[in-house]
C-alpha cells in the first residue's frame, strides 16, 4: 500500500515525533490528577486550578528527552535487519497523544479518556518494539519447561501476597462486615444447625431489621459446599485466603489456553503475569474494604470454560459451566450465551443447545421457586437496580425495546465508556479483535451498563468479575486476528509476533496497575497496630455464647458468635455485648452514636473495657454510673471563660500541659444548664506566636459522655491530647467553642 511506503520512508521523523508528544502529552497531564469513582459518582481527569501551562523550559525539557528516546530507539531497532515496515509505524501511537494537549489548549475540558488513550499507546509501542528484538526460533522443550516453573512460581507468589494483603486489612480493623463478614456469620450459624442464617438480612426485605433470614438471596450454592472447609477452619481468615487462591490459579488456564492457541510459552508467561496484574481482577480481591465474596470462584471457574470452549472441549465446558451456575444464578445468563456459541458448531450443536436451555432453565427456576423460598423476597431486590427504566421486568424489557434511542443513551453514557475502558485498555484493546467471542458476555454486559447503581460501573467493586476471562481469552484468540487485519505476511505471523504483543499487553497491564491501583492503595490500610491485639482480647472477654453489637468494621471480627448484629443496620435492643470503635468512621456513625447514647443512660449496661478508643459494654444487673467526666468544685481552672453554646456553659480551662515533643493536653470545663439533645464537638483553636493557625476537633469527654446525656448542674471536664504535625508550636492564645456534630 502507498501509505506503508510513506510512513516507511519518513519512520526516522515519525518516531522523533512520536516521542516529543509523548513527552509534551506526559509534563502536560501530570500537571492535573485524577479520582478513581470519587464518592461512586465521579470517574474524571481533574486539571490543575490554575489551567495547565502548555509550553516553559520544564516542558521544553520533556519534549526534547521525548524526541531523543523516540529517535533513539528507532536508529537502535532498525540496525536488527532490513524490514523496517513494522519498525516505521513506531513513532504513530505515541504520535496521537498530542491530540489531547491540543483539545484542551482549544478550551476543552480534560477527562480519563487522555489517560487510557496514553495506556493503549504505550502497549502499542511497546508491542512493536518487542517484535523488533524477539526471535522467531522454535521454542524447545527446556524453554517451555522453564517458562512453565518460573510462571507457577510466581502465580503461588501472588496467592501468598494477595492472601497476606487480605489478612494485614483485616487485623488492621479495615475489612468491614459484608460481604464476607456475611459469608463468614451464614457459615458459622451452619455449623450451630441454623443453615446459612444470617442476623443482618432483614433489612434488605422488610422493616424489621431483627428478624434472621438466611444469607441466600441469590443461590449461592457453592457456599453451602464451603461448609466442610470452614468445619476445618472455622476462621474469618479462611475465606480472605480461599478468594486469593481462586483469583491467583485462574491464571492457569489461562497459561494454558494461550500456549494452545499460539504455540508459544513466552506468550503464554506474558498474558499470565499481565492478567495478575490487571486492575479489575485486583479488585475483585481488594473490594474497598468489602471484603472477598462468592463472584471470585466464578471467575475461576468461567476461565476454565473458556479454556475448554476455545480448546474444543465441549463436556468439560459444560461441567465448568455448571459449576459457574451454582456459584450465583445471575451467572446463567452468561452461560446461556456459551451454550448458543457451541450451537453455532455442528459438531457440538446439541450439546450448546441442551446447555443454553439447561441454563435458561435454571434461572427460570431459580429465580421463580427456589429463591422464595429460602430469602422472602427473593430476586425481587434486583428490579430496584432498573426502576429509572420501569417498575417490574415485563415494563423494564419493553421500554428497553420499544424506546431505542433511550435505550442507546443508557448503554453509551460516560460512565459506562469509561468503564469500558477500564476493562479492555489493558488489553490493548485485542479482545475487540474477536467480536464473535464478546456475545458471550453480552447479556451480563449489557445488565451492569444499565443499571442504576453506580458501583456496577466501577472495578472498585466485584460486579465485573465474570466479565474478566472472557475478555482475557478474547485477547489469546485476537492476537491470531492480527496477522490479516495489519495485512502481514506469514514471516510475522509466528511466535515472534505473539512475543511482541504479549510484552505490550504486560506493558499496559502494568501501567494501568500502576495508574489505578497501586496509586489508590494506601499504607493504612494494611497498617496493623496495637489495637488488633485489644480485638484479641476483647474477644477473650466476651463468651462465644453472646449477642454482640458491634460496629461496621469490628463486626467482622465477631462472626462466629451465636448472635452478631451491625450498628449500621441495628439499633441497641438488649444485646448482651456492645463493642464500639469511634476511629470506624466508614461505619453509620449516627447509628453509633445512638446506640452509645441509649447504653450511657440505661441502668442495665455496665463499660467493661476501655482502651486504645475499643470500648465495650456488658448487659446485666441495674449499675450505679458516676461518669469520670464528671467535675467537683474547685475546678482547676487558670483561664476562666464564660460562654454559652445551647445549654452548654464553657467555664474555662487549664493550663495547656506538654505531653511530648508534639503532643499537649488541653482540659476544659463545662456546666450543663439544660439537657441538651444535640451532639457536639469541641473545637480548638490555637493562635500560634508566628501568627499562624492550628485547630483541632473532637467529641466531648473522651466520648464517653457526651453533650446528649449531661443533665442539669453537671460540672464537665473534657480532657484531649493534641499533636501537631511537627515539634509543639509556640501557642500565644487559645479559643475553644463547641460546634454540632456531622456525620
Amino acid at each position: 500500500m502507498q501509505i506503508d511506503h510513506l510512513i516507511e520512508k519518513h519512520g526516522a521523523p515519525l518516531a522523533g515525533a512520536g516521542g516529543a508528544s509523548s513527552g509534551w502529552f506526559l509534563s502536560v497531564f501530570m500537571q492535573g490528577r485524577y479520582h478513581l469513582y470519587e464518592g461512586f459518582k465521579r470517574n474524571e481527569y481533574f486539571s490543575p486550578a490554575n489551567g495547565f501551562v502548555y509550553l516553559d523550559r520544564t516542558v521544553f525539557l520533556w519534549i526534547c528527552i521525548g524526541t531523543g528516546i523516540g529517535l533513539g530507539l528507532y536508529h537502535l531497532l532498525s540496525k536488527r535487519g532490513h524490514k523496517r515496515t513494522l519498525l516505521s509505524w513506531l513513532g504513530l501511537p505515541s504520535l496521537t497523544l498530542v491530540v489531547h494537549p491540543l483539545i484542551c489548549l482549544a478550551g476543552a475540558k480534560a477527562t480519563l479518556f487522555p489517560v487510557h488513550h496514553a495506556i493503549v499507546a504505550l502497549g502499542i509501542t511497546a508491542a512493536l518494539t518487542a517484535l523488533q528484538l524477539s526471535k522467531d526460533t522454535d521454542e524447545g522443550h527446556q524453554l517451555r519447561r522453564i517458562c512453565f516453573g518460573v510462571f507457577v512460581t510466581i502465580v503461588v507468589v501472588h496467592f501468598f501476597l494477595l492472601a497476606w494483603f487480605n489478612i494485614l486489612q483485616y487485623r488492621a480493623l479495615n475489612l468491614g462486615f459484608p460481604d464476607s463478614g456475611r459469608i463468614a456469620e451464614s457459615l458459622s450459624q451452619t455449623l450451630r444447625g441454623n443453615f446459612m442464617l444470617s442476623y443482618n438480612q432483614g433489612y434488605i426485605y422488610s422493616d424489621d431489621p431483627f428478624q434472621p433470614r438466611t444469607s441466600m438471596e441469590h443461590l449461592f450454592l457453592t457456599q453451602v459446599l464451603m461448609v466442610p472447609l470452614y468445619w476445618l477452619f472455622p476462621h474469618h481468615e479462611t475465606l480472605l485466603v480461599l478468594n486469593a487462591f481462586m483469583l491467583s490459579m485462574a491464571a492457569l488456564p489461562l497459561f494454558m489456553l494461550a500456549r494452545e492457541q499460539s504455540g508459544s510459552v513466552v506468550f503464554s508467561l506474558l498474558i499470565g503475569l499481565a492478567y495478575l496484574l490487571y486492575p479489575p481482577m485486583l479488585y475483585v480481591n481488594f473490594r474497598s474494604s468489602y471484603g472477598p465474596d462468592n463472584e471470585a470462584q466464578g471467575l475461576f471457574f468461567v476461565m476454565w470454560a473458556c479454556y475448554a470452549l476455545a480448546t474444543k472441549r465441549p463436556r468439560q465446558c459444560i461441567l465448568w459451566c455448571i459449576l459457574t451456575v451454582l456459584v450465583k444464578e445471575n451467572f446463567a445468563p452468561m452461560t446461556i450465551m456459551f451454550g448458543l456459541v457451541m450451537a453455532l458448531q455442528p459438531s457440538t450443536r446439541k450439546i450448546g443447545i441442551g446447555l443454553a436451555a439447561g441454563s435458561a432453565l435454571y434461572f427460570i427456576i431459580g429465580t421463580k421457586l427456589l429463591l422464595p423460598h429460602l430469602a422472602e423476597g427473593g430476586y425481587d431486590f434486583v428490579v430496584g437496580y432498573y426502576n429509572h427504566i420501569g417498575s417490574n421486568y415485563s415494563e423494564i424489557a419493553w421500554a428497553l425495546i420499544s424506546r431505542p434511542i433511550n435505550t442507546f443513551n443508557l448503554l453509551l453514557n460516560y460512565r459506562n465508556i469509561v468503564f469500558l475502558l477500564h476493562l479492555l485498555c489493558p488489553l490493548i484493546l485485542l479482545p475487540l479483535m474477536r467480536p464473535v467471542w464478546l456475545l458471550l458476555l453480552g447479556p451480563s454486559f449489557v445488565f451492569l451498563l444499565l443499571s442504576s447503581n453506580p458501583m456496577h460501573q466501577s472495578i472498585l467493586f466485584w460486579n465485573h468479575t465474570t466479565l474478566i476471562p472472557i475478555l482475557f481469552s478474547g485477547a489469546v484468540l485476537g492476537v491470531q486476528a492480527i496477522p490479516p487485519f495489519l495485512k502481514l505476511d506469514g514471516s510475522h505471523d509466528g511466535k515472534k509476533m505473539y512475543q511482541g504483543v504479549g510484552w505490550g499487553m504486560l506493558a499496559a497491564c502494568s501501567l494501568s496497575s500502576y495508574l489505578f491501583f497501586f496509586r489508590m492503595m494506601t499504607p493504612e490500610t494494611f497498617e496493623v497496630s496495637k489495637r488488633d491485639e485489644l480485638v484479641h482480647d476483647v474477644r477473650n472477654l466476651i463468651p462465644r455464647d453472646s449477642s454482640v453489637l458491634a460496629s461496621y468494621r469490628l463486626a467482622s471480627h465477631f462472626t462466629d458468635y451465636r448472635e452478631i448484629n451491625v450498628m449500621d443496620r441495628h439499633p441497641l435492643k438488649d444485646q448482651d455485648y456492645l463493642v464500639f470503635d469511634p476511629f470506624d468512621r466508614f461505619t453509620h456513625y449516627g447509628m453509633m452514636l445512638a446506640a452509645r447514647d441509649a447504653a450511657l443512660r440505661r441502668p442495665d449496661y455496665h463499660l467493661v473495657f476501655r482502651k486504645h478508643k475499643l470500648y465495650v459494654f456488658r448487659r446485666g444487673i441495674e449499675f450505679e454510673k458516676e461518669p469520670e467526666a464528671l467535675a467537683t468544685e474547685p475546678l482547676p481552672i487558670t483561664t476562666p471563660i464564660n460562654e454559652t453554646t445551647d445549654g452548654a456553659k464553657l467555664l474555662g480551662w487549664s493550663q495547656l500541659r506538654p505531653t511530648g515533643p508534639r503532643t499537649i493536653q488541653v482540659e476544659t470545663f463545662w456546666e450543663c444548664i439544660r439537657p441538651m439533645n444535640k451532639e457536639y464537638e469541641v473545637v480548638l483553636d490555637f493562635q500560634l506566636e508566628n501568627g499562624g493557625h492550628a485547630s483541632a476537633r473532637h467529641l466531648m469527654a473522651d466520648w464517653l459522655y457526651p453533650t446528649t446525656v449531661w443533665r442539669t448542674g453537671d460540672l464537665v471536664r473534657d480532657s484531649a491530647q493534641v499533636q501537631f504535625d511537627h515539634a509543639q508550636p509556640k501557642i500565644s492564645g487559645l479559643t475553644v467553642r463547641l460546634v454540632e456534630w456531622s456525620e
